[in-house]
C-alpha cells in the first residue's frame, strides 16, 4: 500500500486528480511472461476531469512499478453537479 499512498499524494499534490481512493488488497491471477502468477493488488480511483486524462496516465506510466499498470477510464453519466465542479477545480492546473 505505500507505492499507492506515495501516488495518491503525488497526484492530489500535482492536480492530476481531485480525490484518490485506496481499496485492497485484492487477488489477482494473471498470466505474466508465461507464469502464472498470483498476487495482492491494490485498486486505485482516480476522480478527475478528461482534460488531465493525458497527463495523469503518462504520471502513472513514469511512476508505477509495474511495467504494464492497468489504466482504464470510467465515465460516470451523471453527477451531482456541486461535486463535480469540486473535481474540476481540485483537477485544474494551479
Amino acid at each position: 500500500m505505500q507505492i499507492g499512498e506515495t501516488l495518491a499524494t503525488e497526484i492530489i499534490a500535482r492536480r492530476l486528480g481531485a480525490c484518490v481512493q485506496l481499496s485492497g488488497p485484492v487477488s489477482s491471477t494473471y498470466r505474466w511472461q508465461g507464469n502464472i502468477e498470483t498476487s495482492q493488488e491494490w485498486r486505485v480511483i482516480i476522480k478527475t476531469v478528461s482534460a488531465r486524462r493525458d497527463a495523469l496516465v503518462e504520471f502513472l506510466h513514469q511512476h508505477h512499478p509495474y511495467e504494464i499498470p492497468e489504466i482504464s477510464e470510467h465515465t460516470i453519466p451523471w453527477t451531482e453537479p456541486k461535486f463535480l465542479e469540486w473535481v474540476h477545480k481540485e483537477s485544474s492546473q494551479a
